[in-house]
């Protein structure tokens, strides 16, 4: 048992517990539905069961947030006792965390012991969670030290994506990548733009005249109804249409493609079932005008610029409100190749609040009420219509002239324009990630049109360098990998292409917060408490006077009178009171300050390779997928023998080449070079879970034997999944769910599977494909080889390479043969 110093028990007795454990204790209570459950026995069965995760969450949260947790310093780290339950919040969450260890914790506050007692069980709660792990089963050992397993939404395999998992796993991929009320957010992405103050000043105007005005100051936007999501929903498209009408009386005429959509009548194409509640796209059809009703036509996802949720007031902070505008960005940067970022908004009731999504997480505008700020409501309406494509987050760097895309590179001192001509692996599914993105292309000028990979994803600044691996592999000569042409660091506005210091422009992270892991992310949440009630305040005050309203007047008056639009100038300072505060502090602070999550960042790389094949899953025939296997194996034996370990093995980084004659290795995104002595500082390894080796998933030392297995878990998963050169894949629900199990959860499941060959023998056959039966004998003799007696290797063992290698070109050559039969 730890026990506590004389200044502990001190802050304990300051900072007593009181009752902010008593909605743990409720919660505990009403899942038992034993009204008093006490005994030690109650609390094991309770906390055991599937709502054990929710009341680990529930009681950590609580604990963290406590002045006590705050004050008591760590003993594990230089930090504080709050800091270290934050640190485990994230693996009770996804089930990285034994259950087991908080009971006697919970016993002690079901048992409202006292405050001594609960602080030495959290304590001692710390101490077992932080506990070095045993030696792990596998026994392999590596010199090359490993960053953590992290996943994202981007990693699922073949799914399709139940509703409550995919949020579960969303959740876990902003956990620590959310960055709520930025001070500074509204002067890094609603750029001065002067049509816009001419637009949103006409208009507001317009709607502040009459007996009976649209907007009355004092009193806000006229028949607004906020108490539940259709009334939101029918006041916005109504004002909208008005704010649209208003714009042709006075001949201001948006762009042409930009129009406001409402919710469209079904999902739209391309998602799974998700239809945003209203949002800003193109328009690619023929030239309308402002249309009495708005236009619920779209198209499809790649038109959609900027997603709107609505929901009812009061559902600001909650957390189904975010996830469902986290999941509208997903699906745009789903279907857009050229996002480096996505802006979006949630309009709860009266409160308005602004987004952007970017490979880093997502981050937000402090939420502001559109009746006291109503002339900023219009503006921000606007300012999307007028955006550039830059500034609405499309890539500049990819650009395009009559029709055709191309990018440009500078190759050894020398300028080159890459023709694409296909996109061969658009942005995967995710908002946090590497969004690893591919073209196919051909160098300008080149009359057989080589074909190239123009390969761009966001790498975490601390990570090796890809570019860097594939050409020393292809120095050495590896073979049946994917060869180097060039790479470089994108380079934008006169830097590399960061996340923080280009897309964020440098946005201080200080009192911002992150409500998923439980406080504020720079400063305290007092401290956030404190400025979002000045900032209220401030809004309060210089939206009410009705002088700002008769300067605005004014202003717009004059300015109608000095000829065109293009001349008018911009609103007053007296009407930029109207709106929330928007310029940015010359905050010193930079993307590297602190030492916590929020200095990581994300620099955006490009590689390109000289090698062009297809997927597995357009094989021409089952011989040809062991054709696509064997030769990714004989990709992985040469990168190592080049001093690279590719560890990311997978169906998408394992190509055909165009022929079927040969397979090869792709995507050294998560390799690493062999004489690395220290782990990156990357704070995670986004691999691809469901393919991972079980000893890699119960966190033993990265060694090619796991990559190897990883190549058994592809020719497994093909045989349940693959029916059919480009067809639909098998849905089969119990492997599905592999994509949203905790690592330890999966390799238990996995290692259930290979334990007795009987039994996994009768599993291939019940769930293979009637197009993959043919592979199931070379499934069963890999894992004869793979899993000798139902068991992993406990040791390296270089001769597996050849042994795995025999059986696929058994099984390959046994294929052609009953083919030519």
């Amino acid at each position: 048992m730890i026990e506590l110093s004389t200044e502990d028990i001190r802050v304990v007795s300051t900072y007593p517990v009181g009752g902010a454990l008593e909605s743990f204790r409720q919660l505990f209570h009403s899942t038992c539905k034993l009204g008093v459950a006490n005994c030690l026995g109650s609390i094991e069965r309770v906390v055991s069961s599937q709502d054990g995760t929710s009341l680990a969450r529930r009681l950590i949260s609580a604990l963290l947030a406590h002045e006590a947790a705050q004050e008591l310093p760590s003993k594990v780290s230089n930090t504080t006792l709050s800091d270290d339950l934050a640190t485990i919040y994230p693996q009770v969450r996804f089930g990285e965390f034994d259950i087991y260890w908080i009971i006697p914790l919970c016993k002690l506050v079901i048992d409202k012991a006292s405050d001594i007692a609960i602080w030495k069980a959290v304590f001692g709660l710390i101490a077992e969670a932080t506990r070095p792990p045993t030696t792990p089963h596998s026994g392999f050992t590596s010199s090359v030290k490993d960053t953590p397993n992290s996943f994202n939404s981007s990693s699922f395999q073949n799914t399709s994506e139940p509703a409550e998992k995919v949020k579960a796993v969303l959740k876990g991929e902003l956990d620590s990548n959310l960055e709520l009320d930025h001070n500074e957010f509204n002067g890094t992405y609603l750029v001065e733009i002067p049509q816009v103050d001419d637009a949103a000043t006409t208009v507001f105007k317009k709607c502040c005249e009459g007996d009976d005005p649209l907007y009355k100051i004092g009193d806000g936007w006229g028949s607004w109804e906020d108490h539940d999501e259709k009334g939101v929903q029918r006041s916005l498209e109504e004002h909208i249409s008005v704010f649209m009408k208003f714009l042709d009386e006075a001949d201001i005429k948006p762009p042409s493609q930009r129009r406001f959509v409402p919710s469209p009548n079904t999902p739209i194409p391309g998602s799974v079932k998700r239809k945003p509640d209203l949002c800003v796209a193109t328009y690619t059809g023929e030239t309308i005008s402002v249309p009495a009703k708005l236009d619920k036509r779209i198209a499809s996802w790649s038109q959609v610029l900027v997603a709107f949720e609505l929901k009812p007031c009061g559902k600001d902070g909650l957390e189904s409100t975010w996830l469902d505008i986290v999941k509208y960005a997903r699906e745009i940067f789903r279907h857009q190749d050229s996002r480096r970022f996505v802006l979006g908004v949630t309009l709860c009731g009266s409160t308005m609040r602004l987004w952007e999504f970017d490979r880093l997480g997502a981050t937000t505008s402090k939420p502001f009420n559109i009746h006291k700020n109503g002339f900023f409501f219009v503006k921000t309406l606007f300012s999307f219509l007028w955006m550039n494509n830059e500034q609405l987050g499309f890539d500049p760097d990819l650009m395009e002239v009559d029709g055709q895309r191309f990018v440009k590179v500078n190759r050894d001192g020398k300028e080159e324009r890459l023709i694409i001509t296909e996109i061969l692996k658009g942005h995967t599914a995710c908002i946090a990630g590497r969004a690893t993105t591919c073209w196919r292309a051909y160098c300008e000028g080149d009359k057989s049109k080589k074909p190239f990979v123009v390969k761009d994803s966001w790498q975490y600044v601390d990570r090796p360098e890809e570019g860097e691996l594939v050409r020393k592999a292809t120095i050495a000569g590896a073979t049946n990998i994917a060869q180097y042409y060039h790479h470089e660091t994108i380079y934008f506005n006169g830097k590399d292409d960061s996340i923080r210091s280009n897309v964020r422009k440098d946005m201080s992270t200080k009192e911002t917060y992150n409500p998923l892991v439980g406080g504020a992310s720079q400063a305290t949440s007092l401290s956030k408490s404190v400025t979002s009630r000045r900032a209220s305040s401030f809004f309060s005050e210089a939206s009410s006077s009705p002088k700002l309203a008769r300067t605005l007047w004014a202003k717009s008056s004059n300015s109608a009178n000095q000829g065109s639009q293009a001349s008018r100038k911009r609103p007053s300072s007296q009407i930029e009171a109207l709106e929330p505060p928007r310029k940015r502090s010359r905050s010193t602070m930079t993307a590297r300050d602190g030492e916590n999550i929020l200095a990581k960042d994300r620099v955006r790389r490009r590689i390109i390779t000289q090698r062009v094949g297809k997927p597995l899953r357009n094989a021409s025939c089952p011989a040809a997928i062991l054709t696509g296997i064997l030769g990714g194996i004989k990709g992985h034996e040469s990168l190592y023998k080049a001093g690279v370990l590719h560890r990311d093995v997978s169906p998408g980084n394992i190509l055909l080449e165009e022929d079927e004659s040969d397979g090869f290795l792709i995507d050294l995104d998560l390799a690493v070079d062999l004489n690395r002595l220290e782990a990156s500082g990357a704070p995670g390894k986004t691999g691809t879970k469901v393919f991972m080796a079980i000893g890699a998933l119960d966190g033993d030392a990265h060694s090619f034997m796991h990559d190897l297995e990883s190549f058994f878990w592809v020719l497994f998963w093909i045989c349940v999944h693959y029916t059919g050169p480009g067809n639909e894949l098998q849905d089969v629900g119990d492997f599905q769910d592999w994509n949203y199990e905790s690592t330890k959860r999966l390799a238990l499941l996995k290692s259930g599977l290979i334990s007795q060959e009987k039994r996994f023998n009768e599993e291939m056959s019940v769930f293979s494909t009637v197009y993959c039966k043919d592979l199931i004998p070379c499934v069963k003799e890999l894992w004869k080889i793979i899993f000798p007696g139902g068991k992993g290797w406990t040791t390296e063992n270089y001769s597996l390479y050849s042994s795995v290698k025999a059986v696929l070109e058994k099984a390959g050559k046994d294929l052609i043969t009953e083919e030519v039969v």
